[in-house]
């Protein structure tokens, strides 16, 4: 069985230039536990993770609204990430999984 078999998409996702606050905002209304961060040919050039927004929300605590709005998701992603493509065996998909601890692992083409 490939991953392309059992993968999601998770539908939700924001442009590298998006505001952090419309980022923040998707990502509390949604509760992923990471949100894409994609370009306009569709590739992942990030993501923003659950601590990712959390020291988005410390910057922005202490600025205006204007400061605050000069700040976009690329500003705060994560660019170091594991990843599989759509062909991978999902059994290796598992055992990168349980090998780095982690609970979602993106799939990209």
């Amino acid at each position: 069985m490939l991953v392309r078999e059992r993968m999601i998409s998770p539908g939700k996702w924001v442009a590298p230039s998006s505001p952090i606050m419309a980022a923040i905002e998707k990502f509390e209304k949604n509760h992923p536990e990471w949100l894409p961060v994609v370009d306009s040919e569709g590739r992942l050039l990030g993501l923003l993770t659950g601590s990712d927004i959390q020291n988005a929300k410390t910057a922005v605590s202490g600025m205006d609204a204007e400061e605050a709005g000069k700040l976009s998701a690329q500003d705060f992603m994560t660019t170091k990430y594991l990843s599989v493509g759509e062909k991978t065996p999902i059994e290796e998909a598992v055992r990168i999984m349980i090998d780095y601890d982690i609970s979602d692992l993106p799939v990209v083409r």
